[in-house]
């Protein structure tokens, strides 16, 4: 299980901003069979869940008539 740990935090380092689910994916595309629900309690206890980034709006554009030939 440390070993898991270790390589679920190592990937962490090196990607730090992709989510559990490409970790899920790295990690099974290495040979390692873990499922969905065990990388999602490890993801967690390492704290590598972070806050996401809400979309920035943008201003509200003045509406101008149209101008006739």
């Amino acid at each position: 299980m440390i070993r898991k740990r270790l390589q679920l935090q190592e990937l962490g380092g090196i990607y730090p901003t992709e989510g559990q689910d490409l970790y899920y994916g790295r990690i099974r595309t290495q040979g390692y069979q873990w499922n969905y629900k065990r990388v999602r309690r490890v993801y967690l206890l390492l704290g590598l869940n972070r806050r996401r980034k809400g979309r920035k709006r943008l201003p509200e554009r003045v509406k101008n008539p149209l101008q006739r030939p």
